[in-house]
Formats: structure tokens, C-alpha cells, sequence
């Protein structure tokens, strides 16, 4: 097990297996693709329903091939992950392949305390 870090926010250890990704452009990429995999659906697995839903009655439940749906769920996980990184407050927790290439992907954002002017 090591320590992880993303940026200024501490991790602790991590189970073997899992690391912290080290922002790089084409890892960032790598990364948003898989969870756009995972969330976009298929005609075999269902997709997650609030992207689906947002996706409109065009691609809503088809358009698996569309490459608009997989378009437009990426852009939101490449947000995501971009922004783990940029605000310093939390990590994307990768598990690699044996061939060492990216095969599961966790965005953590990772609040210490109560904001202070929660509303």
C-alpha cells in the first residue's frame, strides 16, 4: 500500500492495486472515457438514467452508436475529473490492467470539515 496525493489533499493509504492518477492530459482523457464507457449504456447494459434522461428524446434509450452520446457524456466526466484536480480537494483513484492500462476510475471530492458558509 502507499500514500496518495492530488495535488495538496492527502489520501492516506491505498490497497494494493489502486493509485492516485497524476494529472496528464492523455491520462485525464483516458480516464473521462472509461467513466463515459461505464455511464453512456449500450444495447446490452442499461445506461445510468439521469444521463440518458438528459440526453433528450433523440438519443434517450438508442443511439448507441450515436457518437453524440458518447460525445456528451465524456465532456461531463472530463469536467469532472479536471475539476478534482483543479480545486485541491480530493483524487481520481485508479486500478490498472496488467498491461498497466487504466481499467477502473474513481473522482473522489473530499471535503476535511463543514464549509463555512454552508447554506
Amino acid at each position: 500500500m502507499g500514500a496518495c496525493c492530488a495535488k495538496a489533499q492527502p489520501i492516506g493509504d491505498l490497497p494494493d492495486g489502486v493509485e492516485c492518477l497524476e494529472r496528464t492530459p492523455s491520462e485525464v482523457k483516458v480516464a473521462s472515457n472509461i467513466l463515459a464507457n461505464a455511464f453512456a449504456g449500450s444495447a446490452e447494459h442499461a445506461p445510468e438514467a439521469g444521463f440518458d434522461w438528459c440526453l433528450g428524446d433523440e438519443l434517450q434509450g438508442r443511439g448507441w452508436d450515436d457518437p453524440r452520446r458518447h460525445d456528451s457524456i465524456n465532456w461531463v466526466f472530463r469536467y469532472v475529473v479536471e475539476n478534482v484536480f483543479a480545486s485541491g480537494h480530493g483524487a481520481v483513484l485508479v486500478c490498472r490492467s496488467d498491461g498497466s492500462a487504466i481499467a477502473g476510475v474513481a473522482a473522489l471530492k473530499i471535503y476535511r470539515s463543514k464549509p463555512k458558509d454552508a447554506m
